[in-house]
């Protein structure tokens, strides 16, 4: 699976501790090499989100592209969880409306 990264979802990373930083990219090196994707939701029309154990979410699409490819939308945590899946859900929809 490939993946593209938003502008949005750089910045929320780069807020990150290191470790956390490293288990981000960790786990999207599976999704990518391997398509495990682990713990992760349907969440509504177009939108699904990766959770982690420590309350972290990434907020995606996935776009038929030559093959599967992820959209990474943005990241947060349980706490503005509710704000970031309107926000990805708009983003998400955006991208399914382009060819």
């Amino acid at each position: 699976m490939k993946l593209f990264k938003s502008d949005a979802f750089n910045e929320w990373t780069q807020t990150q501790t290191a470790k956390i930083q490293r288990q981000i990219e960790a786990r999207l090196t599976k999704v990518e090499l391997e398509n495990y994707l682990g713990n992760h939701k349907h969440l509504v029309g177009n939108l699904w989100e990766l959770k982690f154990n420590n309350g972290n979410r990434i907020y995606y699409t996935i776009k038929e592209i030559e093959g599967q490819t992820m959209f990474l939308i943005l990241g947060g945590n349980k706490n503005g969880q509710q704000k970031d899946i309107n926000k990805a859900e708009k983003v998400a929809e955006e991208i399914h409306r382009k060819n």
